[in-house]
């Protein structure tokens, strides 16, 4: 396992990744095999956004998905997905996400 990367996040900034989260994303924690899956993501058209979800983290990969409709916007998405990294960002944002919250209480149950 890979030491964590997070960077280090003000409260202000981790409220903010901690509202997106609640806003505009999903947690995934599950046992797969012998392996736990984890992972926070957030979907949006705003690049802006997205881009500022790993200034903000440090962490994370940002996907483009195009347009599967011609009236769609296109849509990018930020995810982390390891567990170092996400375990620091749902402790660090846990006081203004629920989805945070979520993830550590779920976490604890398959460790």
């Amino acid at each position: 396992m890979r030491p964590c990367q997070v960077r280090e996040m003000s409260d202000a900034e981790a409220a903010w990744v901690g509202a997106i989260i609640d806003a505009e994303g999903w947690v995934l924690i599950q046992p797969i095999y012998k392996v736990n899956a984890v992972r926070i993501s957030v979907g949006n058209t705003e690049p802006e956004i997205i881009s500022g979800l790993l200034r903000a983290t440090g962490v994370g990969t940002v996907c483009h998905h195009k347009r599967s409709k011609p009236h769609h916007l296109p849509m990018f998405q930020w995810t982390a997905n390891a567990w170092n990294d996400v375990m620091a960002i749902a402790k660090r944002c846990a006081p203004y996400s629920m989805k945070a919250q979520k993830v550590l209480a779920q976490s604890r149950r398959i460790t």
